[in-house]
């Protein structure tokens, strides 16, 4: 019996076998580069790795254990020296924490025209993504299958859950509000690596979020901000490259790992890069401390809770920061030193 395939299929089969051999020899061929590219041997610890790993041990960023610290200590002890911390449980006497799901978000009266929200479509950040506007309600009853991600200022009908963190609660800070973000995703996110051009607390109501934070008086010049229209990086933070980015090799970093209720404080042009994990919600304040001159008429005795966000005026997206270098222990309102912050 003749078993040879009909003559039609003949050059179906030979182009598919060419095919299946290019394909065999391109991973081929890409296994040995990456033997010649002499991998970690080479380039040093880190490289092709997740940003935030180097031949430095990581250091983590200081901790407090019972929420916020009063206004003026974290004034002189954070702000004034630029330095990070980490506020164990700070957030779980808000409102939002208690209440924020996706029944008590789809149960709020709201009307379609006016609750919309900004939405962007990658979860691994790219700032040239398609985002969109759409209702809030749209956006709660899709997120989990559309893997896309809302980071809209704070909705008015979600302001009142949320009170002005203790640590804020000044006149001069208050007058220096500019922006109050909500992060909402079904987990997985990633940042590109980048600086604020003010201070910023983050807060975690679900989920949780690692931050990769590089102290820019430090490090800051090892580290590539080649979008300076945007102050970001254009490194893959899912794989460095060493070979493009050498000077990451001896970058040292700080970890902070935030849970459901826990805060952090990102000084002014710390650089710093975000993962998020599971079901995600966060509340982020951008704040410019520039702007305080006085913290002598703080809040210190204890937090008020009727002291909300939505009671609070913003400066919003519009507003520009003078310029500010970074310098540590500047008197208040002025900043000087060598990294500069964007316009």
């Amino acid at each position: 019996a003749n078993t040879s395939p009909p003559g039609r299929l003949k050059p179906f089969i030979i182009v598919t076998t060419l095919l299946l051999l290019l394909a065999g020899c391109g991973c081929f061929c890409c296994y040995w580069l990456d033997l010649l590219d002499g991998g970690e041997e080479a380039y040093g610890i880190g490289h092709k790795r997740p940003f935030g790993t180097s031949r430095h041990p990581q250091l983590p960023v200081p901790e407090l254990a019972d929420g916020f610290p009063p206004p003026g200590r974290f004034y002189q002890e954070q702000v004034r020296q630029l330095r990070p911390l980490l506020m164990r449980g700070a957030a779980r006497q808000t409102r939002a924490f208690r209440m924020w799901d996706d029944d008590y978000f789809l149960q709020l009266p709201l009307d379609p025209n006016s609750s919309q929200v900004h939405v962007e479509t990658t979860k691994k950040e790219s700032r040239q993504q398609r985002t969109y506007d759409t209702p809030f309600h749209q956006f709660v009853r899709s997120y989990n299958t559309s893997g896309h991600y809302m980071v809209a200022s704070m909705p008015r009908f979600l302001a009142p859950d949320f009170p002005l963190p203790w640590s804020l609660q000044c006149p001069d800070v208050a007058g220096a509000l500019v922006e109050a973000i909500v992060w909402f995703s079904s987990g997985g996110t990633s940042s590109v690596v980048h600086t604020d051009a003010v201070d910023n607390l983050n807060c975690v109501l679900r989920g949780n979020k690692t931050f990769v934070m590089v102290d820019p008086a430090v490090h800051g010049h090892r580290v590539p901000i080649d979008r300076p229209e945007g102050f970001y990086s254009s490194m893959d933070v899912d794989s460095v490259d060493f070979r493009a980015y050498p000077s990451m090799a001896d970058v040292q970093f700080y970890i902070a790992h935030l849970f459901p209720g826990d805060c952090l404080y990102i000084p002014f042009k710390w650089i710093h890069q975000v993962r998020s994990y599971g079901r995600n919600i966060a509340v982020n304040l951008w704040f410019d401390t520039a702007l305080v001159r006085a913290t002598d008429n703080c809040n210190e005795e204890r937090p008020d809770p009727a002291w909300l966000i939505d009671t609070a005026s913003f400066k919003g997206f519009g507003y520009r920061p003078p310029h500010r270098p970074v310098r540590r222990d500047a008197a208040p309102g002025r900043r000087s030193a060598r990294l500069c912050g964007p316009a």
